[in-house]
């Protein structure tokens, strides 16, 4: 049950890694699914990974993303259906644009569900990023 906060701006090839394994779920928290790339728009993610991808922006998304503090719309209904898919035997990422996860709403998610589930585990893309150079 791991679950990987990820930005696409910062992290995108990562993402499409970690996407090669059918057992992961992309879960979109952005409020609105759209991108000024057109890779990381809804519509494109729903057409490479089909049901693999989820928009949870109604949920999960931060409704002041265009300014003011940080505010999750539906965080109770988001966070239970985090935990489904976690006790469903699925990996999730979750995405969103920003490039640091301190000043964005994953922060918030991320929080959340270590709340309702303490068993999760959190793996920051920056670890995963590390490990690999290690690696070479």
């Amino acid at each position: 049950m791991k679950v990987y906060p990820a930005g696409y701006s910062r992290h995108g090839a990562l993402i499409e890694q970690l996407m090669q394994d059918p057992k992961t779920l992309l879960i979109d928290t952005r409020y609105s699914p759209n991108s000024k790339m057109p890779q990381w728009t809804g519509s494109a993610l729903k057409a490479k990974y089909g049901d693999r991808y989820r928009f949870a922006g109604k949920f999960l998304g931060n409704v002041n993303y265009k300014g003011g503090p940080m505010t999750l719309a539906n965080p109770a209904r988001g966070i239970e259906g985090l935990v489904m898919y976690l006790n469903e035997g699925y990996d999730l990422i979750l995405l969103c644009q920003c490039p640091e996860f301190s000043a964005c709403h994953r922060r918030l998610i991320v929080d959340l569900l270590r709340g309702a589930m303490p068993s999760v585990e959190v793996v920051m893309p920056e670890q995963i990023d590390q490990v690999s150079k290690r690696g070479k």
